[in-house]
């Protein structure tokens, strides 16, 4: 965990340098399609791998590929939460509506806190999982047990030399 910690630290370090560069011009070099197709691919990646949560199933599996294909037999099955699945429902329509109808809304604020609401008054924290109580304030920052060698190797390697 610490690692995923101190690559995201990297990955900050080399964004915010790019952007001090004003490196963002070389994304026009790309072609559109290959953006889009990226983009979109990210996309689909995060609809398979949220899906079996908004169908309310638990599933084991490594990547969203394993757990979509881990959450089929259970869906067959008829195990899917329909609690789980209509709110999850309600959820992004309540983001894709006011999005369709072009209105300068937070929609997925507004998604989260009715959805909040919903649970409270309806009582439903017995039949979707909930997360409970949140632990307060921040946690101490710590990246324990790295040393340079770990940042070493995370980070790019140095241009081949001519």
């Amino acid at each position: 965990m610490a690692l995923a910690g101190l690559l995201a630290i990297l990955i900050g370090i080399i964004l915010l340098c790019g952007s001090a560069l004003r490196l963002g011009i070389i994304t026009g070099l790309l072609s559109k399609p290959i953006r889009l197709g990226y983009l979109n691919g990210i996309a689909l990646l995060v609809a398979v791998s949220q899906l079996p949560t908004i169908l309310g199933i638990s599933v084991e599996g490594g990547t969203p590929w394993e757990k979509l294909l881990a959450a089929v037999p259970k869906v067959l099955a008829g195990e899917t939460n329909m609690t789980a699945l209509l709110l999850g429902l309600a959820s992004l329509a309540l983001i894709w509506v006011p999005r369709r109808l072009r209105w300068k809304v937070p929609d997925v604020l507004i998604a989260v806190v009715v959805s909040c609401l919903a649970v409270a008054v309806l009582g439903l924290q017995d039949r979707i999982k909930v997360t409970g109580a949140l632990p307060q304030g921040l946690p101490a920052p710590a990246l324990g047990g790295i040393g340079w060698a770990d940042v070493l190797a995370l980070l790019p390697p140095p241009p081949p030399s001519p």
